[in-house]
């Protein structure tokens, strides 16, 4: 048990350490992009694992308190606060209509919110007996 925890925490810490070293590379060391790279490479991994476990715990606690529907958005927002403060980079949500339209030739991608199936369905009937069946076929 304590072996697991001690291994975990020391490769934590080495990841962290190896992320922080090549930052410093990066910075001591401009004329190589490989160091600047791989240190945002590992940075928004950890960012990225971070802010899904917030998500977790995010979207249990909001289903607690009946705002399931913002757990999607926190967990956006906090990756786009990690993102910003350990790889730099910023996420810019922009009006969208402008870019639908695009000039010939242009390529576009677009980024879209996958729909959520509606909040309250009607209950699928349960068939208990016959009576139930020919009642709702009528």
């Amino acid at each position: 048990m304590y072996s697991t925890i001690y291994y975990s925490l020391l490769s934590l810490a080495l990841y962290l350490l190896t992320t922080m070293a090549l930052f410093i590379m990066s910075f001591v060391l401009p004329t190589i992009p490989l160091f600047g790279f791989l240190a945002r490479l590992l940075a928004s991994y950890l960012s990225l694992l971070l802010c899904a476990t917030y998500g977790v715990y995010a979207s249990l606690f909001l289903r607690l308190l009946g705002k399931h529907r913002l757990a999607q958005w926190t967990v956006a927002r906090s990756f786009d606060l990690v993102m910003r403060y350990a790889t730099g980079v910023r996420f810019v949500v922009v009006d969208g209509q402008e870019h639908h339209t695009s000039p010939k030739g242009k390529k576009r991608v677009l980024l879209t919110f996958h729909p959520n199936p509606p909040a309250h369905k009607p209950p699928r009937p349960y068939i208990q007996d016959p009576a139930v069946i020919l009642r709702h076929h009528r």
